[in-house]
C-alpha cells in the first residue's frame, strides 16, 4: 500500500494580489528550464458519471501576464455529483481568477494552469476529484472509499492513477497543499517529511497544518530553508529537484498568464 496525504485546515479564503510588470525593471525573470504540460495517467478504476456534454464554459481569467517558460500545466477536475451550470461557471472561475494565480505566486512565476477540463459526474482519470460539491470537508476519495473525519483533501499516487481531492469549497492554502504533493515532488514512498503538520511557521507554507490561527493571506508560499522550522524546506528539497531548471528566490515577471476552462456537463 502506497501511502496518502491529507491536509487538515480551518481555512478561510484568500485573493492573491497581482504583482506589478514594474518588477521587471529591477528583478530578473526566472527560467523554469522546461516548458512541459501535466496531465492525469491513465486509470485503472471505474468511475460513475459518464460525462455527457459538450464544453460551453470555455473562456480565459482575468489575468493576462507573458508565461515566459514557465510550465505550463495542462489538467482535468471532475465531480461526483452532477453539477449545475451556475456551480460549474462559479467553479470555472475560481480555477481562473484565484487558483491559478496562487499556483504562480507560490511558484514564483514559474508554473500556471495553462488548460482545465471540469468534467460532471466523470472523475475515471482526472488529476483532481472534486467532491463534495459544497463545504469544505471530503467524505469518500476517488476509489470510493472514505477518508477519515475532518479531511479538506486527499492525495494518492498508486502510478495508473495519480489524483488530489477536495470538496467543493475548498481553501487556497489547502489546494496548494495537495497541488505539491501531486505536482512538485512533495510525495516519496515512504511519506516521511512529506507533510509539516507539527511545523507552524507562522504564515508561510502550506504544506504546515495551523489552522486554528490561519488568518487571510497566510500559508500560501512553500517554504524554504530561512523560515521552515521543520527542517525539510519545500523549495531545496522537492520543487527545485523536481523542476532543476527553477530558480528560487525568484520574482515573477508580471501577473500569472490565463487559464483556459472549457466545462463538459
Amino acid at each position: 500500500m502506497k501511502p496518502e496525504h491529507e491536509c487538515r485546515f480551518s481555512p478561510q479564503h484568500f485573493i492573491f494580489p497581482i504583482l506589478i510588470a514594474l518588477a521587471l525593471a529591477f528583478f530578473p525573470s526566472c527560467s523554469s528550464g522546461k516548458k512541459s504540460s501535466r496531465g492525469g495517467g491513465a486509470s485503472t478504476g471505474t468511475g460513475n458519471g459518464t460525462g455527457t456534454g459538450t464544453g460551453t464554459g470555455t473562456g480565459t481569467g482575468t489575468t493576462t501576464g507573458d508565461p515566459g517558460d514557465a510550465v505550463a500545466m495542462v489538467i482535468s477536475a471532475g465531480t461526483r455529483a452532477d453539477m449545475s451550470t451556475s456551480w460549474g461557471e462559479s467553479m470555472s472561475n475560481r480555477f481562473k481568477n484565484e487558483v491559478n494565480p496562487a499556483i504562480w505566486e507560490a511558484t514564483e512565476g514559474q508554473m500556471y494552469i495553462k488548460n482545465l477540463t471540469l468534467k460532471n459526474m466523470d472523475y475515471s482519470d482526472v488529476d483532481i476529484l472534486i467532491d463534495p460539491l459544497e463545504g469544505k470537508i471530503m467524505s469518500i476519495k476517488w476509489d470510493g472509499t472514505p477518508v477519515p473525519p475532518g479531511v479538506e483533501g486527499w492525495t494518492f499516487k498508486e502510478g495508473s492513477h495519480d489524483w488530489m481531492g477536495v470538496a467543493g469549497g475548498f481553501s487556497l492554502p489547502c489546494f496548494l497543499h495537495e497541488w505539491c504533493h501531486l505536482f512538485l515532488g512533495r510525495y516519496t514512498a515512504s511519506a516521511v517529511g512529506d507533510e509539516e503538520y507539527n511545523c507552524d511557521n507562522g504564515v508561510t507554507c502550506p504544506m504546515c497544518a495551523s489552522g486554528t490561527n490561519q488568518k487571510p493571506g497566510e500559508h500560501m508560499l512553500y517554504c524554504d530553508g530561512t523560515n521552515c522550522l521543520s527542517g525539510n524546506p519545500c523549495w531545496e528539497n522537492y520543487l527545485l529537484k523536481t523542476y532543476p531548471g527553477w530558480k528560487h528566490p525568484c520574482t515573477p515577471s508580471g501577473s500569472a498568464p490565463a487559464t483556459t476552462v472549457t466545462i463538459n456537463y
